[in-house]
């Protein structure tokens, strides 16, 4: 009889640890719930209302989209993780204020039924072509902000033996690009993989009706269009345009000897009335 009470409270002491054991794991589970529950990551969600078809460098200008703590639990898993995935995109609906952005809600215009979606009030799609020399070797992408750059001869062909009129100088800075080539991007053979964008001589280019005059122009004169890339955070309205534009005695940031001696002896000449060099 006693070895067995011994056994019994032997056997309760046993219980009582595992019991306690048990709580002491459930309760620590429980925590590392609430605290996945309760924790906050940094999300992009929609500051207002973002309207179906506008760009994504566009809801970024306006504010419209704003990075906030949200409940991790509450993350979509496509949710976008840097405001580069939806530049030079444009959304596909209607984004109700405080929702996370995803991914999906946002393609290339191309993806978008065409890039006049992305064309607010006032503005216009207009192409232009250069080969890689003259296009940044074909590294501008939908998206980027470029300047264009124009090399001319602007002599009166109308007038016999008129002079030389050859200048450059920049035209337009601060020129989106809507799209590069006749698609935005190009399927892939191998299932999985990423689209890649096609780096063609051919550029959409959203512009006012004003600089879409000055490029049809400049392109009916035979000008040579330049390209020049800028950074993401260029700003068009504090770019100052250099004032000098460049012809060829100006080309150079030093003196040129001997355009300033055959001027020279050209007036000598005039003086002495030889009437030449």
């Amino acid at each position: 009889m006693r070895n067995w009470r011994i056994v019994t409270a032997a056997a309760a002491v046993v219980l009582a640890l595992l019991a306690a054991v048990l709580v002491f794991q459930y309760l620590n589970e429980a925590d590392d719930r609430a605290a996945e529950k309760v924790e906050q990551v940094q999300v992009f969600v929609a500051a207002k209302t973002i309207p179906k078809g506008i760009s994504g460098d566009q809801a970024l200008a306006e504010n419209l989209i704003e990075s906030v703590e949200y409940s991790k639990k509450d993350v979509p898993a496509s949710a976008i993780e840097s405001v580069d995935e939806i530049t030079g995109r444009v959304s596909v609906a209607e984004i109700a204020e405080g929702l996370p952005i995803v991914a999906s809600l946002f393609v290339l215009p191309s993806e978008a039924g065409g890039i006049a979606t992305s064309l607010e009030d006032g503005e216009q799609a207009i192409s232009i072509s250069v080969d890689p020399e003259k296009g940044v070797a074909s590294w501008v992408s939908p998206g980027d902000n470029i300047n264009l750059i124009l090399s001319i001869d602007l002599a009166d062909k109308t007038v016999e033996n008129s002079p030389s009129g050859k200048v450059t100088a920049f035209l337009l800075p601060g020129i989106e690009v809507m799209s590069v080539g006749t698609t935005t991007v190009t399927s892939t053979s191998q299932e999985g993989e990423e689209p890649q964008v096609q780096n063609s001589g051919l550029l959409t280019l959203k512009v006012t009706p004003r600089q879409a005059e000055q490029i049809a122009h400049a392109k009916y004169l035979g000008a040579q269009i330049y390209l020049t890339l800028n950074n993401r955070g260029f700003d068009a309205e504090k770019f100052e345009i250099p004032v000098e534009i460049v012809e060829g005695v100006n080309l150079f940031d030093q003196e040129l000897t001997f355009a300033r001696d055959y001027l020279t002896k050209v007036l000598a000449a005039a003086e002495s009335g030889g009437g030449g060099a």
